[in-house]
C-alpha cells in the first residue's frame, strides 16, 4: 500500500450538461492531457464504456468496497454519469466523502460529467475546483444554476453555444 500524500485541495473538474452537449468529448481531452502532465493510472467509470485511453474501465462498481490500494498516487478517475455515483439523495456522510478524501489524500484528479447538474450531491459541487456548464434550458437545473452560480452564469448558461461551455474556477 502506498502512503497518502499531505493533503491537499483536491483536483475536481466537473463537467455539466445534456446529453450531447459535449461533454463527454471534454472529458476525453481532460482525462489525456492530464495524463501527459503526470504520471499515474487512469481509471473510468462509464456505464457507456467508452473510454479507450484508460488503463481501466469499471462498471457496476460498489463503491464502498473498491479497493483503492490497486492504484498509485496521482491516478486520475473520471466518471461519467456521476449523478448515478452520487445522488442529491444520497446521505452526505457515507460514499461520496469517502470518495473525496481518499482522492485528496490520494492526490488523484477527478473529472466527473453529469447530465442533470440538479441531480447531483452537494457534497460533489462544493468541492469542484473548476466547473465546465454546457448550454442547458432544463428548469430545475436553470434553478440549480442560479442558486449555485447567481443569475448571471445561468442566464449564459441558457444562451450559450453549443459545445462551448461556460468555464468556473481556477
Amino acid at each position: 500500500m502506498e502512503p497518502f500524500t499531505k493533503p491537499q485541495r483536491i483536483d475536481l473538474r466537473l463537467l455539466l450538461g445534456p446529453p450531447g452537449s459535449g461533454k463527454s468529448y471534454l472529458s476525453h481531452q481532460l482525462m489525456v492531457a492530464r495524463m501527459l502532465e503526470r504520471p499515474g493510472l487512469c481509471i473510468a467509470h462509464n456505464p457507456m464504456g467508452d473510454f479507450p485511453e484508460a488503463d481501466y474501465e469499471i462498471s457496476g462498481l460498489d463503491w464502498e468496497r473498491f479497493d483503492w490500494d490497486d492504484f498509485p498516487l496521482h491516478s486520475i478517475l473520471v466518471l461519467d454519469e456521476i449523478e448515478l455515483i452520487c445522488p442529491i439523495t444520497a446521505p452526505s456522510s457515507n460514499t461520496i466523502r469517502r470518495i473525496l478524501n481518499l482522492c485528496r489524500h490520494r492526490d488523484y484528479t477527478i473529472i466527473a460529467a453529469s447530465r442533470r447538474p440538479a441531480a447531483i450531491h452537494r457534497d460533489l459541487t462544493s468541492f469542484a475546483t473548476k466547473t465546465y456548464l454546457f448550454q442547458t434550458n432544463e428548469p430545475r437545473d436553470i434553478r440549480f444554476m442560479r442558486e449555485k452560480y447567481g443569475d448571471i452564469v445561468a442566464d449564459q448558461v441558457m444562451q450559450a453555444k453549443r459545445f462551448k461551455p461556460i468555464i468556473l474556477g481556477d
